[in-house]
This record gives C-alpha cells, sequence and structure tokens, in this order.
C-alpha cells in the first residue's frame, strides 16, 4: 500500500545523487512524487525525466514552496536530494501518520555519510540544537500536513535560510523529533574545507536572524 503524503525533493546538479533520490522514492512508496528542479546544467533532469519533475529558478525555498503548491496528498515529505532514508525512517513515519498529528511537524536526527570525526562531531552538534533549541534545518527532511503548512504560510520563496524561516514560526511545543537517524552527504564539508563551510553556515544564519 502507498503511503498517502507527497514526497517532495528541490534537485539542482544532483547528478551525483540520483541513486539515493530513487532510493528514497522506493523505499517511502508514495501516493505522489515531486522532483522540482532548479534548472539544472548536469544530467540530472535527464536522468530522472521518468518521474513528475516541475521546474523553477534555482533556489531552494521557491523549490519547497511549489512543490508544496503543486501537491495533492494531505501530508508532505520535504526531503534533500543527498538524504538518505531508511526502513526505520519509513517506520517511524507511518506511526505518526496513524496518531494523525495535524498539528505536529516532525523530524530526523541527523547522521553524515562519513566516519571522520569532524563529521560526527557536526551531527553531535546538530542533534544536540535539535533536541534543545528545537531548530532542525531542512537536512534533517521535514514530515507536515498541508493543513498545518497553510497556517503556517509555507516556506518563503528565498534562496537560503527557508528551513531555519519557516522553524522560527512553529511553537516549540508543535515539534516532534523522531528517534532514528536520516543519513546525509558530508561532501560540501569535505569541497569547501570544514571551518570554512561551518564559518559560511553560522553567518548566513546570523544575517538572517539580523534582517
Amino acid at each position: 500500500m502507498k503511503l498517502a503524503i507527497s514526497l517532495i525533493i528541490p534537485t539542482y546538479n544532483e547528478e551525483k545523487n540520483v541513486n539515493i533520490i530513487l532510493h528514497n522514492i522506493k523505499l517511502i512508496n508514495a501516493k505522489e512524487n515531486l522532483i522540482v528542479d532548479g534548472n539544472s546544467i548536469d544530467k540530472t533532469k535527464f536522468l530522472l525525466k521518468s518521474l513528475n519533475m516541475i521546474s523553477t529558478e534555482p533556489s531552494r525555498g521557491l523549490q519547497l514552496a511549489t512543490g508544496a503548491k503543486n501537491s495533492s496528498q494531505l501530508w508532505f515529505l520535504f526531503v534533500h536530494a543527498d538524504t538518505k532514508l531508511n526502513l526505520y525512517n519509513v517506520d517511524e513515519i507511518k506511526n505518526f501518520l496513524k496518531k494523525k498529528l495535524y498539528n505536529k511537524v516532525a523530524y530526523f536526527h541527523l547522521s553524515f555519510n562519513s566516519s571522520s570525526t569532524l563529521s560526527k562531531l557536526t551531527s553531535i552538534w546538530a542533534n544536540f540544537r535539535t533536541k534543545y533549541f528545537k531548530l532542525p534545518y531542512g537536512d534533517q527532511c521535514l514530515l507536515i500536513s498541508k493543513r498545518y503548512y497553510e497556517k503556517l504560510g509555507g516556506f518563503k520563496t528565498i534562496a537560503v535560510m527557508e528551513d531555519m524561516d519557516l522553524m522560527l514560526r512553529i511553537p516549540k511545543n508543535n515539534k516532534y523529533f523522531f528517534k532514528t537517524h536520516i543519513e546525509t552527504s558530508f561532501h560540501k564539508y569535505n569541497i569547501n574545507g570544514f571551518f570554512k563551510q561551518s564559518l559560511n553556515n553560522i553567518i548566513k544564519q546570523i544575517r538572517f536572524l539580523l534582517k
């Protein structure tokens, strides 16, 4: 039986992550799968041409908002293209849906596809931040009912920090931290350098909060 959700995946030059995208689609077995592509210039569109794809400008906030706008199901699951789910995640999603927690927003613990000490420290901090400050980010996935998403005003069509923007509009008591971990890519830290990427993340957060 298909899961009564819309799986929404924003993409931009994700040819290296196509196998992860296809894995998640098969694993979750959602009633609706939406790929919202930001006009990729690599082979992403070609490799995913058999799927339901919408094209927008390359802005994650715009892509996520467009996916939600074009979705037909009563639940949305937003998943980044480089995030890989597993069977334990799916079991938690199913149990959450059975409880009909329409005014709750759920997300997973974070882990990385790396065994390095820096990746482990980063995930420890991310999960600490999520647990105690109730501030998960988009790479931890987001499960939310269409009704509550629309009540919150949805994702703003901004290029960065769209996840923090939405999370800051959700009361802490309406946030639900799943027990299982998803696995996301540590690639940007490896390419840009750990400290440079971490500093860049902090600067983006500060700029957003000061607006």
